[in-house]
């Protein structure tokens, strides 16, 4: 009987202090309510009269202005009840009751009719914060609900509040037309210096000494650790001027995983060059011929060559695995220990090859 006392007892207290915490919760956002999407420019007398009433659409870098009533005056004194009211300047945005941490607010026009009901005027500029675990799930989450043309419900509280009552919706559009034809042009052009530079400098071919019947740098057989340098490469800067095109964020989280990756790809291009330059000094190596550029990664002067293989399919898996992330979540994947250890193990496979595979 004394247990299931116990037990009793443990379960009032923790219903008062589930209740009690609620309503902290709700006071910690105040008595306010969201009433519309109103123009930034227009005064709010009269609570509605600032309102737009066409269908909103909100993107990255855009902002929304919210018209909030609330029948204490928004004042960093308190009222005749000892409760502090919300400080706007303070509060963010919420999508579908989940707060946008990193939403800047802007405090605008403010107003109190007869009734003493007092409409404020509050501007939230879009801003991911990508901080945190939990921030990158929630922009996760409404970026794959923005793709499959949800609406969402849009409210105003404080980060650790609960959010204002609302029933505004709003369209939201990660990828904006005009931001993705001005990534595609910057990508078009650095792909036609890119390529136009390789094409004349052998940038992406193998450096020894010329053999027989090789003239241009164009004659040279394909380098593939070279290749996979310069796919990484363009693939990260890529995806910065994605995702910052789109979002209007420069300050792009680059994740450790991906310097990582780069420093692997480094590596493997350092070590294969430095194999190369001693076989010349040691052996007189000269460069192949070129076969063509998919022959060339996936062969040596013997014939097939499964390390070079298992090292071009597994790059080209993450390649697309990297770019769809991108795409769908607009932030670099953060990848396992796991997927790097692997990585890694295929690029040093690769170079523990590379020293008894003849050149020519």
């Amino acid at each position: 009987m004394g247990f299931l006392m116990r037990i009793a007892r443990g379960s009032v207290v923790s219903a008062v202090v589930a209740v009690v915490g609620s309503l902290y919760a709700n006071a910690a956002s105040g008595s306010f309510d969201v009433i519309c999407i109103a123009d930034p420019n227009g005064k709010p007398i009269a609570g509605r009269h600032a309102c737009l009433h066409e269908p909103q659409s909100l993107s990255f870098g855009e902002s929304v202005t919210l018209a909030v009533q609330s029948t204490t005056a928004f004042e960093n004194d308190t009222d005749d009840e000892g409760e502090e009211p919300p400080d706007p300047s303070k509060l963010v945005l919420f999508f579908d009751g989940t707060p946008l941490i990193g939403s800047r607010a802007h405090v605008g026009t403010q107003e109190t009719d007869d009734k003493e009901v007092t409409t404020t005027l509050v501007t939230f500029f879009i801003r991911r914060d990508l901080s945190s675990e939990s921030a990158r799930k929630t922009w996760k989450e409404i970026i794959a609900k923005a793709h499959s043309g949800h609406a969402f419900r849009i409210s105003a509280g404080l980060p650790d509040g609960q959010p204002a009552e609302s029933d505004v919706e709003i369209e939201f559009v990660p990828v904006r037309g005009n931001r993705l034809l001005l990534w595609a042009l910057l990508a078009g052009a650095g792909a036609v210096a890119f390529f136009a530079i390789a094409a004349r400098t052998g940038a992406l071919r193998d450096k020894e000494p010329a053999g027989p019947g090789i003239e241009k740098p164009t004659d040279r057989s394909y380098s593939l650790s070279r290749v996979q340098i310069s796919l990484w490469t363009l693939l990260v800067v890529y995806a910065y001027l994605f995702i910052w095109c789109l979002t209007c964020d420069y300050n792009v989280d680059i994740p450790k995983s991906i310097v990582g990756l780069m420093g692997i790809s480094l590596g493997t291009f350092g070590t294969a060059a430095a194999i190369d330059a001693n076989k010349v000094k040691t052996e007189r190596t000269t460069v192949s011929r070129s076969d063509g550029f998919v022959q060339d990664l996936t062969t040596d002067v013997c014939g097939a060559s499964l390390h070079r293989l298992q090292l071009v399919v597994w790059t080209l898996a993450v390649a697309v695995v990297f770019a769809v992330t991108v795409w769908e979540a607009l932030a670099m994947p953060d990848l396992s220990p796991t997927i790097l250890g692997l990585i890694g193990i295929s690029s040093g496979t690769y170079v523990g090859l590379k020293l008894p595979e003849r050149k020519s």
